[in-house]
C-alpha cells in the first residue's frame, strides 16, 4: 500500500504529516513573534551599538554602553541559537531570517579590519609580555568563521553541529578566558596586565592605548559569543546560562580595568610630555623658533588631545622670567629657551580680554627712569612679580628683541607688547 493511502483514525498519513509540520511551524513562529523575539531583537540591537562605538573608536561611549548593554546582548545569543538549532524541515520563517540577518550584521562588525589595531599590536614585544596574543587572535578568528557557517546555513544538520564542536575542542583553546586573564592579571617580564604593557610600548599614548583596548574588547566579545554557542550546540543549556552570567560579570570587570588603565595613562601626561618634548627638541636643533613652536604644539596637541597647550620659544641670552603649569620650562636647550604649559580642555576660560586687562594694568611699571628721565626696561623678574597671576597657568615676561614665537588657543592667552617687554599670560 502507498504510504499516502495509509489512514490513522480516518486521516491519511500525508495529511497527518502536513498537519504536524504546520503545527510545528506555527508553534515556532508564535514563539519567535512574542517575548523571545523582542528579547533577541533588543539584545542584538545592544550588541550592534557596542560594536559601532568600538569600531568608531569612541572609548568613553563604549564603556558607558557596556554597563547596561552587555547583559542583553549575551543573553540574546542563547535564544537565537535555540531557534537556529530547532528542527524545522522547511525554509526559515521571516522572523528567523530577520534574526539571522541581525546576527550577520553583528558579525560583520566583528570582522572589521582595523589597521591601527594591527600597527599597535606590532609595537609590543609579546615575548616579554608573555601573552601569545597572535595565537589567541588567530584561534578566535578561525572559530568565528565556523560559527557564522553554523547559523547562516538553513537547517544545521547534526554533521554541522558535530563539526563545530570538533573544531571548538581542537582550535578554540579557552581563548576568551586567556584573553580575559591577560587583561585583568599581571604577567611577563614587567609583571603587568595587558593595558599596562600597551602603555609601555606606546610611550603612554592615550589614544593608541584606548584603540588597542577597544580592539581587544571586540576580540573578547567575539570569543565569548563562540563559547556560548558551543554550550548550546552541545546541549548544555544550563551551563550556557551560567556561563553567560559569568561572562557578563567578567566583562564588567574588564570595563573597570579599562577605566583604570585610561586614568593611569592620562595621569602620565606630565612625565611623558617632558620626555617627548626633550626628544622633539633634540631632533629639531637648528630649526627656527617659529617652526619649532608650530611643530611642537601640533605634536603635543595630537598626543595629549584632552589638554589645551601653550608653547613659547625664544632666543638664548634673552632676559626672561616665566612660570608654567602642566608642562615644562627648558632653558638653553638645543639652542633656545622654551616653555610649554597646559590645562584640561574642560577647564574654564577667562578669555583674552580679561587676561589682557591684567597685562595692561602694568602701565608705566614696565620701565624705570634715571635722573635725567631716560627710560629703561624694568627687570623681568620685577615685572613678573607685579602682574596678577591668580587663577592663571603661565606668565612669560621677555625682554624685547627676543626672537620669540608662541602659539595657543586665542581665548586661552593674551599678549601685550609694551615696548619694553613681551608679556604672555595663559590660563
Amino acid at each position: 500500500m502507498n504510504l499516502s493511502q495509509r489512514r490513522y483514525g480516518g486521516v491519511s498519513l500525508t495529511v497527518l504529516l502536513q498537519t504536524v509540520i504546520v503545527l510545528a511551524l506555527l508553534q515556532q513562529s508564535e514563539g519567535i513573534q512574542a517575548a523571545e523575539k523582542e528579547y533577541v531583537d533588543k539584545g542584538f540591537a545592544a550588541g550592534k551599538e557596542i560594536l559601532d562605538y568600538i569600531n568608531n573608536k569612541d572609548f568613553a561611549k563604549t564603556l558607558t554602553k557596556l554597563t547596561g548593554a552587555i547583559a542583553p546582548f549575551l543573553g540574546a545569543l542563547g535564544p537565537f541559537l535555540g531557534f537556529v538549532l530547532a528542527f524545522i524541515p522547511s525554509q526559515d520563517s521571516a522572523e528567523l531570517a530577520y534574526m539571522k540577518k541581525m546576527m550577520g550584521q553583528i558579525d560583520n562588525r566583528f570582522n572589521v579590519i582595523d589597521n591601527r589595531f594591527n600597527d599597535i599590536e606590532r609595537l609590543i614585544d609579546w615575548t616579554k609580555v608573555a601573552v601569545n596574543f597572535g595565537q589567541i587572535e588567530q584561534n578566535i578568528n578561525a572559530m568565528h568563521s565556523q560559527y557564522i557557517t553554523l547559523y547562516s546555513t538553513n537547517q544545521p544538520s547534526e554533521n554541522a553541529k558535530q563539526l563545530f564542536i570538533i573544531n571548538y575542542n581542537s582550535v578554540y583553546q579557552l581563548s576568551a578566558l586567556k584573553l580575559y586573564q591577560a587583561i585583568t592579571q599581571t604577567h611577563g617580564t614587567f609583571q603587568e596586565n595587558l593595558g599596562k604593557s600597551v602603555m609601555r610600548y606606546t610611550a603612554n599614548d592615550r589614544k593608541k592605548t584606548q584603540e588597542f583596548l577597544l580592539g581587544t574588547l571586540r576580540l573578547l566579545l567575539q570569543a565569548v559569543e563562540i563559547e556560548i554557542a558551543y554550550y548550546y550546540v552541545s546541549g548544555f543549556e544550563k551551563l550556557a546560562e551560567t556561563n553567560t552570567e559569568l561572562w557578563n560579570t567578567r566583562i564588567q570587570e574588564v570595563k573597570r580595568n579599562f577605566e583604570a588603565i585610561d586614568k593611569a595613562v592620562k595621569n602620565k601626561y606630565l612625565d611623558q610630555s617632558a620626555k617627548d618634548i626633550k626628544e622633539f627638541s633634540a631632533n629639531k636643533y637648528g630649526q627656527s623658533n617659529e617652526r619649532f613652536v608650530k611643530d611642537g604644539y601640533d605634536m603635543l596637541k595630537q598626543k595629549y588631545y584632552w589638554r589645551d597647550w601653550f608653547v613659547v620659544a625664544y632666543n638664548l641670552k634673552t632676559a626672561s622670567t616665566a612660570n608654567m603649569c602642566g608642562g615644562q620650562r627648558m632653558f638653553d636647550k638645543d639652542g633656545r629657551h622654551f616653555v610649554t604649559s597646559s590645562v584640561e580642555s574642560n577647564h574654564s576660560k577667562k578669555g583674552r580680554a580679561t587676561l589682557k586687562k591684567r597685562l595692561d594694568s602694568l602701565g608705566s611699571y614696565a620701565y624705570t627712569k634715571n635722573w635725567v628721565g631716560k627710560k629703561s626696561a624694568r627687570d623681568t623678574s620685577e615685572v613678573f612679580d607685579k602682574i596678577d597671576k591668580s587663577g592663571t597657568c603661565s606668565l612669560v615676561v621677555l625682554k624685547k628683541n627676543n626672537g620669540a614665537w608662541w602659539i595657543g588657543l586665542p581665548d586661552r592667552y593674551a599678549h601685550v607688547d609694551n615696548g619694553y617687554q613681551d608679556l604672555l599670560l595663559f590660563a
